[in-house]
């Protein structure tokens, strides 16, 4: 005698196998959308720092980055045309970070620091709990390299450095 179709138990056990597969890899779906957002914003500081330093070249004209690690937000100055931009709060646009990626300050870490510029960590958390990096006329840092870290609450971490004397811009995992 022929059959056709299934029955019930092959269609459950099926069905089961699938629910163990799935119910295995949603720890690992959560963990990636994390990384993911910690890579969308290393991205976007990268390319607001970028767009800055060429605001500053083709203005000639010193530009400034303001970095408030402690609101989880940065804010910078750009005479540039057409482009979209965050929105403006005393003649700077602003740029906050999301809830679940930010600067490790913002999230109760004091290490490793969030931002520092010209050579060494130990400006890293200065009174004002401001850390400005300043882009001059040629597109270089005036305080010299640094970095800015980004984390998520899993932990990853992500670094945006600027190297002295040229002022290339460039994202790094810290693993």
């Amino acid at each position: 005698m022929q059959r056709k179709g299934f029955t019930l138990v092959e269609l459950m056990v099926v069905v089961a196998i699938v629910a163990v597969l799935t119910g295995a890899s949603v720890p690992y779906l959560g963990r990636y959308v994390s990384r993911r957002q910690l890579e969308l914003a290393g991205f976007s500081l990268v390319q607001d720092l970028r767009r800055v330093q060429m605001d500053a070249v083709f203005t000639r004209t010193d530009r400034k980055l303001q970095f408030i690690p402690g609101s989880n937000w940065y804010r910078f100055e750009t005479e540039a045309g057409s482009l979209v931009l965050p929105p403006k709060l005393d003649g700077l646009y602003v740029r906050q970070l999301g809830g679940s990626v930010g600067f490790p300050k913002a999230f109760g870490k004091y290490s490793p620091s969030s931002a520092y510029f010209g050579g060494s960590s130990s400006n890293a958390c200065p009174p004002s709990g401001v850390v400005i990096l300043t882009f001059n006329a040629f597109g270089r840092p005036s305080e010299g390299g640094g970095r800015v870290t980004l984390v998520d609450r899993a932990g990853d971490q992500v670094d945006i450095i600027v190297t002295p004397v040229i002022g290339r811009i460039r994202m790094e995992w810290v693993h």
